[in-house]
């Protein structure tokens, strides 16, 4: 069971845009898996108090609200739940570039909700069922399986590299990070320094100063990359974002 919400301050949108999207997740999301279409929130304190003691898979969230607009609650919830897929909505295009710094799955233009959402829906739907991949690492001489959702950077230690995890874990690895780099190459992993191959999905914001955040954690870009990674981490962020 997936669940989805709405948030929109506009009582006129929502009665337009909710039975759309209802028909739409019947007609995409498979019947085994089932979903719930949680009932619309009308601002962002409103969803952060569901989402406290509720799980949301997937969130539209309309960006232009008063008090506390929808980047604000992003930011929380990039932070907080990570988890949680967010489909930014809006009838202002300017507002797509602002936007990466949140890395949402989609954006969707309110005056081409119509034709924008049945696309959104069917990338939702192979998001939420793509199974997991994973990468194989020698971890204390044994073979182990990794999620690679799960992985945070790898960072090299002369003859060997740790793995450094989103639950805080570390492995200590064998092998080198050049080795690795060949065999992460189609899994979203950029080598952004001799000592650092970082999981793309993790990077929260890329700075000018030559770093990039991931979390609370400051990882620097070796400047002979900053170029290439830039290009690497936009490209990632429109197509992840399907535009």
């Amino acid at each position: 069971m997936y669940n989805f919400a709405v948030c929109d301050d506009n009582p006129g949108f929502l009665d337009l845009f909710c039975p759309l999207l209802k028909r739409g997740l019947e007609g995409t999301m498979p019947k085994d898996e089932g979903f719930k279409l949680i009932k619309p929130f009308s601002g962002g304190r409103e969803v952060l108090e569901y989402i406290e003691t509720q799980r949301i898979d997937v969130l539209f969230l309309d960006i232009d609200m008063p008090d506390f607009n929808g980047f604000e609650l992003a930011k929380r919830l990039c932070r907080d739940y990570k988890d949680t897929l967010i489909v930014f909505m809006s009838a202002y295009d300017n507002y797509v570039y602002e936007s990466f710094d949140y890395m949402p799955f989609a954006y969707m233009r309110k005056q081409r909700i119509e034709d924008d959402l049945p696309k959104t829906l069917q990338r939702v739907r192979d998001r939420l069922l793509q199974s997991s991949r994973y990468v194989t690492l020698i971890i204390e001489n044994v073979e182990q399986k990794l999620d690679v959702k799960d992985i945070l950077y790898f960072e090299s230690q002369k003859n060997y590299y740790l793995a450094h995890m989103a639950n805080g874990r570390q492995y200590v690895c064998r092998g080198t990070l050049t080795e690795l780099e060949e065999h992460v190459a189609d899994l979203d992993f950029f080598r952004v320094h001799s000592a650092f191959l970082v999981n793309l999905e993790y990077v929260d914001k890329v700075t000018n100063d030559g770093s990039l955040l991931i979390g609370k954690i400051t990882l620097p870009v070796a400047q002979k990359r900053q170029k290439q990674f830039k290009a690497a981490f936009f490209e990632y962020t429109r197509r992840k974002m399907g535009i």
